[in-house]
């Protein structure tokens, strides 16, 4: 499986967040680190991931899919998400 940061910007104003999010969700185990950034565990590529949530999507709006590697630095995140991290990299 791969974990992927999906980041995105809804440009539409008081646009609801829900659909995307339960998307994101339903990818498999998640971390929500930062605003409008997940990091998802999934078995599904990046372009995959891209065009299940496009779905839900405005076509204006911003969609970013990065697969992550074992490399990363955080800081002040909360622990759950710091754990969640060091278990799945």
């Amino acid at each position: 499986m791969a974990i992927y940061n999906i980041s995105y910007d809804l440009t539409a104003p008081g646009r609801n967040y829900d659909d995307l999010i339960a998307e994101i969700k339903n990818l498999g185990d998640w971390a929500y680190p930062l605003k409008s950034t997940w990091l998802v565990e999934s078995n599904l590529t990046s372009v995959q991931v891209r065009d299940k949530l496009l779905e839900t999507m405005d076509s204006n709006d911003k969609l970013l899919v990065m697969m992550c590697a074992d490399d990363a630095a955080w800081c002040n995140l909360p622990d759950e998400v710091s754990d969640w991290i060091k278990e799945k990299l």
